[in-house]
């Protein structure tokens, strides 16, 4: 099955700042595809996910149908999303994201560790990732309110450094993505989270890099 090539910009901060290209099977379960770009992310799955595109809300299968939902990922694959969507990680902070899908299929066959067909790969990107539970920090951050330089927290200012991944200073975020070492990072992580969510274990997924 052929790759779609996905990008996902950040809505908080300029172009070419905080992004993720990927590459995915167009048959690949809309519920799988939201984990990816969490991953890609580097989020910790601490929340859910929903999709959105013009006239489609497409929300996790465990959500109650009875609250107005249109539609579930559970029945959706990549290929039915509109060429332009929104992905939001966190109801309640709202982490969104543009997508948008280039059409023209891709042919080519990447390969896992165990030689076989890869369901998701990261291509390119910029900026760290997703601060988890402290969106906060990050907009003062891109708005100019901290100075690239700092390196303590502030309890009184309320800015804090991420906990889902390490940074010495706070400009760190803007360092050149190592596309390489995040490829590798990211479908171990994808691979991982997913297994576990599928399996409806309780397990709490801020191991996941403590473990892989």
């Amino acid at each position: 099955m052929p790759y779609l090539k996905i990008r996902l910009d950040s809505i908080l901060c300029e172009k070419d700042r905080f992004y993720r290209t990927l590459l995915v099977k167009k048959d690949l379960e809309l519920y799988s595809f939201g984990i990816a770009i969490a991953q890609s992310f580097r989020a910790l799955l601490y929340h859910t996910f929903t999709f959105e595109s013009k006239k489609t809300s497409y929300y996790p299968p465990f959500f109650d149908e009875n609250d107005g939902i249109d539609k579930s990922m559970d029945d959706y694959k990549v290929k039915d999303l509109d060429n332009e969507f929104k992905y939001c990680y966190d109801l309640g902070e709202c982490w969104e994201f543009n997508g948008k899908i280039d059409k023209k299929e891709i042919n080519e066959i990447y390969l896992d560790e165990f030689n076989e067909e890869k369901e998701v790969v990261l291509i390119d990107g910029a900026g760290q990732g997703i601060w988890e539970d402290n969106k906060d920090t990050l907009v003062k951050y891109f708005n100019g309110e901290i100075d690239p330089n700092r390196i303590r927290n502030s309890s009184i200012k309320g800015i804090y450094k991420p906990i889902n991944f390490k940074i010495k200073k706070f400009g760190d975020f803007d360092t050149a993505f190592n596309l390489k070492k995040e490829k590798k990072e990211f479908y171990k992580l994808y691979l991982y989270a997913k297994s576990k969510i599928f399996e409806g274990t309780n397990k709490e997924y801020y191991q996941i890099n403590a473990e892989i």
